[in-house]
């Protein structure tokens, strides 16, 4: 199984000024280690080739199984080239390759908006 989350962080209980922490995350759930050694995500937008870094990660077992969980500083800049795409696939760790549905393309754009104050 595999989770995809974003967020950003700001100051205080109301939205003042510019955000300029955001990250994409990413949790995994599976029977072996899958982002041990290999944490690079990369993103290709509209065609284009888009390299967004090795993630930090946290991992703990479970039940005999291994849950990781991966983030991905990325910049302002980087979330609106994802969220005007028209396709956007990614690759994780060179195990996973998926597409961000219209579903989650749509919660970015939302999250996005939240960003202005």
């Amino acid at each position: 199984m595999l989770g995809m989350g974003a967020m950003f962080i700001h100051p205080g209980q109301k939205l003042s000024g510019t955000v300029d922490k955001i990250a994409l995350y990413f949790q995994s759930s599976s029977k072996d280690w899958n982002y041990l050694r290999d944490r690079q995500l990369i993103a290709l937008i509209d065609g284009e080739r888009v390299p967004l870094g090795e993630g930090e990660r946290d991992s703990d077992i479970k039940l005999g199984g291994v849950e990781e969980t991966l983030f991905f500083p990325i910049s302002r800049e980087t979330l609106a080239r994802i969220t005007n795409g028209k396709t956007v696939e990614m690759q994780l760790g060179g195990v996973r390759e998926f597409q961000l549905k219209d579903k989650l393309l749509e919660a970015l754009r939302d999250l996005e908006s939240r960003m202005t104050s």
